[in-house]
């Protein structure tokens, strides 16, 4: 827990820095050009993945969620909403679901 409140001090004070420095500088100048980078480490100390299945922290779950699509989602409701399927089903007991995919999707492989 300790280790999580450091981290989002850290965080914190990066991001009035770069704010401070942005508004020094003159964001949207046509003449100078400025570039922002910023790294969020996963203070968990675990190996960061984009592996969808592997995510060690919040953060990373953040950048995965931002890559890739669901077959699902969640709407600021918490209500189960069509991403990548348009419709689903499953059998009585629920051990089976199909998932119907919208048209044009293509996965990692090209398929």
């Amino acid at each position: 827990m300790e280790i999580g409140l450091r981290f989002q001090r850290v965080a914190l004070s990066i991001f009035a820095l770069c704010a401070i420095a942005l508004s020094t500088y003159g964001v949207g100048s046509a003449a100078r050009g400025l570039t922002v980078k910023v790294a969020i480490g996963d203070p968990c100390g675990e190996t960061n993945s984009l592996d969808p299945v592997n995510q060690p922290g919040g953060e990373c779950s953040v950048m995965v969620n931002q890559v890739y699509n669901r077959l699902l989602d969640k709407d600021s409701q918490f209500q189960v909403r069509a991403e990548l399927a348009t419709s689903w089903e499953h059998n009585a007991s629920a051990t089976l679901w199909t998932f119907h995919l919208r048209k044009g999707v293509k996965f990692h492989d090209g398929h």
